[in-house]
């Protein structure tokens, strides 16, 4: 199964991989980028695996970071609708 990021949700990433760049470091920015990574893998392997909230929209919280993948399957595709900061108010993605 494949994984497409909405705009917004490809540039909350962008964002948190360049804050961690600033703030934390090479080191910390790439296990943040392998901690999605993993997560997309083990989506596009298990799309239901996420935790349902909202009608037709799954969570999947990453490992080791306070980031979470709001996403809906859609036939052959997992479309990514935010990378969202657990700090962030619930549901302001819904959109999208």
């Amino acid at each position: 199964m494949r994984h497409e990021f909405r705009p917004q949700a490809q540039q909350e990433l962008l964002d948190a991989t360049r804050w961690y760049l600033a703030n934390a470091g090479p080191g910390v920015a790439a296990q943040f980028e392998r901690a999605v990574q993993r997560a997309l893998r083990l989506l596009a392997f298990m799309p239901q695996v996420g935790r349902p909230g909202y009608p037709g929209v799954r969570t999947w919280h990453l490992k080791d970071f306070p980031y979470t993948l709001v996403y809906r399957v859609t036939g052959d595709a997992i479309v990514i609708l935010a990378v969202a900061h657990q700090s962030r108010e619930p549901g302001y993605w819904a959109g999208r």
